[in-house]
This record gives structure tokens, sequence and C-alpha cells, in this order.
């Protein structure tokens, strides 16, 4: 065989291999609580469980973060628990996007976009009900 032919030919035979890790959908099952006090979070209105009435727009604090528990996955598909500040917690569902570093999630309350960067979690919670709207964001790292 000549040397141009043969190096196509491994080309082609490795090329499956290097396709499938560039597609290995990562693992998001544990907890995952605010790294670096990295959040950012406005909020207003009442009816949540989480947090007292907020007749005026408010800005979060860090220690007012929630912290996420993906319990199951299968392949992109995951599911798990938010809990909030003060020990309350919903079901919460999602899905990582097929680039492998966007996430799209939902619960009771609203919707989390999110985006892997390195080994952290970037998580946008929006919520927008009758009587409550906020948004946050935090910066999120395995911590189990």
């Amino acid at each position: 065989m000549k040397p141009p032919l043969l190096l196509a030919s491994l080309t082609l035979a490795l090329l499956p291999a290097a396709t499938a890790r560039a597609d290995t959908v990562p693992s998001l099952i544990g907890t995952w609580a605010l790294a670096d006090e990295a959040f950012a979070a406005s909020r207003a209105g009442s009816g949540n469980k989480y947090f007292d009435d907020l007749p005026k727009p408010t800005f979060g604090t860090p220690d007012q973060a929630f912290t996420y528990t993906i319990e199951a996955q299968d392949g992109r598909a995951f599911h798990g628990v938010a809990t909030g500040p003060q020990g309350k917690s919903e079901a919460i569902v999602g899905v990582i996007r097929f680039d492998n570093k966007e996430i799209l999630m939902s619960g009771d309350s609203g919707t989390v976009e999110g985006r892997l960067v390195d080994d952290k979690l970037e998580l946008c919670w929006i919520d927008s009900l009758p009587k409550w709207n906020a948004v946050s964001c935090g910066l999120f790292k395995m911590t189990k």
C-alpha cells in the first residue's frame, strides 16, 4: 500500500473513535452548590414558598442561592431536586443540549438555562409567576 493511501486509511479508521469521544455526554449526577460567591439575583412579588413577600424589587445575596442535586441521568436527560436556602425543595427535570455544554431545566416555579464552564456549572433561573418575578445566576461546583 502506498504511504498516502495508508495514511488516508488510518485516518478513516480512527475517525469514528474521535467522533465518539466528542459526543460523550457529561455526567451531572451529584450535588451542585454555589462556587466562590459567584451569584446575582433580582426579585419582586409575593406568593413564593422560598422567599418572604417583596413589595418592591430587591437584590439577592449568595446565601440565598439554591443547591441542585441531580439524582438520575439517562443520556442527555436528567432529573433531581432544587433546594432553597431554607430547605424547601422542588423536583427539576432537564436536558443537556447536543453541544454537551448548554443545559435546560424546568421546575415548579420557573425555567433554568445553564452552561458547563470547565468543572463548574453556570445556572440562570427565570421565574415568571402571577405574583412573583425573579431572575438569578450563579456559578456552581459539584460538592459530592
